[in-house]
């Protein structure tokens, strides 16, 4: 969090703000707040709901302690063009770039090798799923690459054929397409009864993951306006430990966490506009007041969409082009799951599991449908501990389903793929959507959102004073949404923009 230094006048009262999210975007703006003005009395509170810091990041022993897990955010992303987070982590030895490589272990061979099945039990040869998977994520990069240089003729791009299928909506063309390449190419041999169309499903129950949405729901923008991660650190430090490094940091009673907020009161009115009298009031479910000059919101937007349904939440409500935006943007849905066993379900050797659906085997789980999405088992490293996700209303049903039901659920699904009867002994669940403290698992773009949205959803709110609502949160970056970089890049940016409100 290197940087230009601001200051503030060292005459007069204090200003008081109070950041609403302990997640990492509330903890980056609290740490830049203060640890870049060192002589300027500023009042500083962090308000976090759950008893904890860290919002949708939270590691969690497994394997009886010896390792851990990330119940949220499981990835940490090194981007080239935003250094901040990775500086952060870098200079306090959280993470290192000597240990990053390329995010694309599940196209391509890191050499533990993937081993993949059918639903009635047969292999498939790596080479085969690879080869059909490879051209589902070439056709993704199309879609992102010409939707980013608005390059529909292939004009950057000439090996690329031709189509005329560009006015189709994301999942359209990206069916289309698939198949198109796959006509064109050479076919590999696959298990009868298997086509390139279960390798394309698979895909697809993967992309809507990455989204926390159906394809059905996702806006084409989302293929231009987001930026790939430039690789991903494997060696770091848990997501407990990054949030511990930046908590620890932080001056004493900054964090104030079990504050559930239940009400800002801010002044749109120009009467105490020329007064010292902090114009905002936070009020908490447990009676707790917060008078403050600045409020930055950095809650998840599923909460800021339920916030902005109560009339009584922010009052005077907020003005109508941030409504909108909240509106028009989505909120994923989605959640972590680890399945603890009594051994490997294979072998030492296999790490990921993939799993291929046959259509007529779906009936089987019926009495559990959110099973049905389940086409990943990834074993942490040599433990018996096995991480798969789920989102949209899969995430929905296996958050509201009882500890037994994913017990049998799961194993239902692991009799028909491997052939062989295998209970979990523990179920270790993140369920982020049915939290009433974030509502969702992370952001996307919408059908009929797109980066303008973002940006209006970032742009503070001016009431009787200048910038008395300001917002963060990853769903405020217009580019690394979905993403802790963009959660804490935007707490940044948020405090640095107050910070040079107030440079002299």
């Amino acid at each position: 969090m290197s940087g230009q230094l601001y200051s503030l006048p060292s005459v007069g009262p204090s200003k008081k703000v109070v950041i609403v999210g302990g997640g990492l975007a509330g903890l980056a703006a609290a740490h830049t707040l203060s640890s870049t003005l060192k002589n300027v009395n500023l009042d500083i509170k962090l308000l976090e709901a759950k008893p904890y810091p860290g919002g949708r990041a939270k590691s969690v022993p497994i394997q009886d302690g010896r390792y851990f897990g990330e119940l949220g955010a499981c990835f940490l992303y090194y981007f080239n063009k935003a250094t901040n987070f990775t500086d952060f982590l870098e200079s306090r030895q959280l993470a290192s770039n000597k240990s990053a490589e390329s995010h694309n272990e599940i196209f391509t061979d890191t050499g533990i090798p993937n081993i993949h099945f059918l639903s009635n039990g047969e292999e498939i040869q790596f080479s085969s799923a690879k080869h059909y998977e490879k051209m589902f994520a070439e056709v993704v990069d199309e879609l992102c690459e010409c939707y980013d240089k608005k390059d529909w003729n292939y004009v950057i791009r000439k090996e690329w054929p031709k189509t005329n299928k560009t006015y189709l909506p994301p999942k359209e063309y990206l069916e289309a397409r698939y198949f198109e390449v796959v006509e064109a190419s050479a076919a590999m041999q696959l298990p009868t009864g298997c086509t390139p169309r279960h390798i394309y499903n698979r895909m697809i129950i993967y992309e809507r993951f990455m989204n926390g949405a159906y394809l059905a729901n996702l806006d084409a923008s989302a293929y231009g306006d987001y930026l790939d991660p430039d690789c991903e650190y494997l060696q770091r430090a848990n997501y407990s430990e990054i949030v511990s490094a930046i908590s620890k940091e932080l001056p004493p009673d900054t964090l104030q966490c079990s504050n559930v907020v239940k009400a800002i009161n801010w002044t749109d009115k120009a009467a105490n506009s020329e007064s010292d009298i902090p114009p905002i009031t936070v009020h908490c479910e447990n009676g707790q007041v917060y008078d403050a000059h600045h409020v930055i919101v950095t809650t998840s937007l599923g909460v800021l969409k339920l916030w902005a349904s109560i009339n009584e939440t922010f009052s005077p409500s907020l003005p109508a082009d941030k409504l909108e935006a909240i509106s028009k943007l989505g909120m994923g849905e989605g959640c972590s799951v680890f399945f603890e066993f009594s051994a490997p379900l294979i072998d030492k050797e296999h790490r990921v599991i993939e799993l291929f659906w046959l259509e007529e085997e779906l009936q089987y789980l019926s009495k559990y449908p959110w099973a049905q999405s389940l086409d990943i088992m990834i074993r942490q490293k040599d433990s018996n501990v096995y991480l798969t996700w789920f989102a949209a209303d899969k995430a929905r049903g296996i958050e509201a389903a009882t500890n037994q039901e994913r017990i049998e659920g799961i194993s239902l699904v692991l009799e028909k793929f491997l052939k062989k009867r295998i209970c979990p002994t523990r179920v270790i669940i993140g369920a982020w959507t049915s939290d009433p403290h974030v509502l969702g698992v992370y952001s996307y773009c919408a059908k009929g959102s797109g980066e303008m949205d973002r940006v209006a959803l970032s742009k503070p709110v001016d009431g009787s004073t200048s910038m008395q609502l300001l917002f963060a949160g990853e769903a405020t970056h217009v580019s690394m949404y979905g993403t802790t970089n963009g959660a804490f890049e935007s707490g940044l940016r948020e405090a640095k923009r107050l910070l040079e409100h107030y440079s002299i």
